[in-house]
């Protein structure tokens, strides 16, 4: 697959050049054939077919060079629907579209997917303008801006305002959206005559609506926000994935279908400052594609059944995140692998330097995810976060956990009432007392594992291998239900029911000979532990990867 897509990559830039040869012997009578026209170019219901986004740069760059201005906008529901966004909670979607050179897009109903937070946090890495006009916050102020007007070079004023499905409601998690409101009734009509008169001054009227035409979502089809809302010129649609050029009576409604069926065009002549014209331009299996944004979605290609997952242990007593391992779970070739990220691994948070266990005292899981991916280059897929109080009742749950203690281990915390007294050898832990071997740095006197961390870390990779291996044998099979409290009383995560039965259906089928662990490549330099680039880039592409083609030194950020 990665072969094709070099040779593809290799095709599109060899026509681009090509391409860019006969323009310029054209120059003159190309520049001519669009001059004094702005093209909006519109998709919806992307769903995840990031390579889509090739067709529509290429078509923004053909129509450029004909001489007309474009704007490139989305109706909603592109951050679902693939491995390619989904696996990113909807992140790289943004990515493809800043790529693409969008300018201005509304929300569909899956971009609640996800849950309201993580929407805003892609949102706040969007190079585009986001218009919604009828989803508020508890305040009762929408949740992004409701209209924005676009001015092109040569005056022309475009409005746009989006509108959301009040479907989104029923559709998405209650508990991810919960104190949001999506105006239903008569609110859903007076949001949109609202913005209609917000943009009294602009030349032309847009509504962005992830509506649809499908019969049982009326009374909010598009159809019926155009008869009961004057002053619209025309609906960029979305939702029901028809494919249309016109309402059923005539109204000025466009959708394109989905995953890029076809891109809509709309002609505003800059003169009459009017629509002029409206069609759709179907994908074809040889339509033209963009080089760089084609490049752009094969970095992007993810392998088949790969998820990364950030396991942090958490002390409540203590605060912060103690304990941080980075596990790919690979159900394609059969491997889990977990990298153990040391607490003192340098990271840049909120513009300076930390450790980067701060990040979770700073931002919790949300920040120190985003901290360990930016560093490695890699999306973390799915967060989990234990108290180590869990730890130790899935430790009792098993009736204790039989390890071989490394060192002999003789530590006192009065502070904590923390005393840690253990001889080297197999022992029979309870969990309390598991939870202190693999909290052990060093001795009273101080001396110990040598690595204060890195020896804490290879030791609770030990432990948690040896309790994977006791907790996946059949014996345990009965205790699934004890497994689930404990699960529920300590554990915070967002991976659903469905991701953690099929996870532990995986990891029983794998078998604990399956499961690794390491820890990154690092050097220790106080009062930081410094990862090396070269060693981690190359731990990365090995095990952690999931995208099918390999990281680069540019993908990585790790601080010197």
């Amino acid at each position: 697959m990665r072969k094709f897509l070099s040779v593809l990559l290799a095709m599109a830039m060899v026509l681009s050049l090509t391409v860019t040869s006969f323009a310029a012997d054209t120059a003159a009578d190309a520049k001519a054939e669009m001059a004094g026209k702005t093209v909006i170019l519109h998709t919806n219901d992307v769903h995840g077919a990031v390579e889509g986004y090739a067709y529509i740069a290429q078509l923004k760059a053909d129509y450029e060079a004909k001489g007309a201005e474009v704007i490139l906008v989305d109706a909603g529901d592109f951050s679902q629907g693939t491995t390619y966004v989904s696996s990113t909670k909807g992140a790289d979607a943004v990515t493809m579209m800043n790529a693409a050179g969008y300018d201005v897009v509304t929300l569909g109903n899956h971009e609640f997917d996800y849950g309201y937070a993580q929407l805003k946090e892609n949102m706040s890495k969007a190079k585009f303008k986001v218009v919604c006009a009828d989803v508020f916050n508890e305040d009762g102020t929408p949740i992004f801006d409701a209209s924005y007007t676009y001015t092109t070079k040569s005056g022309v004023k475009v409005g746009f305002f989006g509108m959301e499905t009040p479907e989104t409601q029923t559709k998405a998690n209650p508990a991810l959206i919960k104190g949001l409101t999506f105006a239903d009734k008569d609110a859903f009509t007076k949001a949109a005559a609202d913005q209609v008169a917000a943009l009294k001054d602009a030349d032309v009227v847009i509504c962005l609506a992830h509506l649809g035409v499908d019969a049982e979502s009326a009374p909010y089809r598009s159809t019926d926000l155009y008869a009961a809302v004057k002053g619209i010129d025309f609906i960029v649609d979305g939702h029901s994935h028809t494919v249309m050029t016109k309402g059923e009576k005539g109204e000025p409604i466009q959708s394109t279908g989905t995953a890029f069926k076809n891109i809509g065009v709309i002609v505003i002549d800059d003169a009459s400052k009017k629509i002029e014209s409206n069609s759709l331009y179907e994908i074809k299996e040889d339509t033209a594609k963009d080089a760089e944004a084609l490049a752009q979605a094969a970095h992007l290609e993810r392998k088949p059944y790969f998820y990364t997952i950030l396991v942090s242990g958490v002390d409540d007593h203590n605060g912060g995140s103690d304990t941080n391992i980075l596990v790919a779970v690979d159900a394609e070739n059969d491997y889990i692998y977990g990298v153990s990220i040391p607490r003192d691994t340098k990271a840049v948070i909120n513009g300076k330097n930390h450790k980067i266990n701060f990040a979770y005292n700073s931002g919790g899981t949300a920040l120190l995810a985003e901290t360990i991916s930016q560093q490695l280059g890699i999306p973390v897929d799915f967060t989990v976060t234990v108290d180590l109080d869990g730890f130790a009742a899935l430790v009792n749950a098993i009736c204790g956990g039989v390890y071989e203690v490394p060192i002999s281990m003789n530590y006192d915390d009065p502070y904590q009432d923390l005393h840690i007294h253990f001889s080297a050898g197999m022992q029979h832990l309870s969990g309390a007392e598991a939870l202190k071997v693999v909290r052990f740095r060093h001795n009273n006197d101080g001396s110990g594992y040598g690595s204060e961390d890195i020896g804490r870390m290879q030791t609770q990779q030990n432990f948690l291998k040896a309790v994977a291996q006791q907790t996946l044998t059949l014996s345990n099979v009965d205790k699934v239900g004890e497994f689930a409290k404990i699960f529920q009383q300590y554990v915070d995560t967002d991976l659903s029911l469905g991701n953690l039965a099929w996870l532990g259906k995986e990891a029983i089928s794998m078998g604990v000979d399956k499961i690794s662990f390491s820890t990154l490549p690092n050097e220790w330099r106080s009062p930081y532990i410094y990862l090396d680039p070269d060693a981690t880039l190359e731990l990365v592409n090995q095990y952690l990867n999931p995208y099918v083609e390999d990281r680069t030194m540019e993908d990585l950020d790790i601080p010197s």
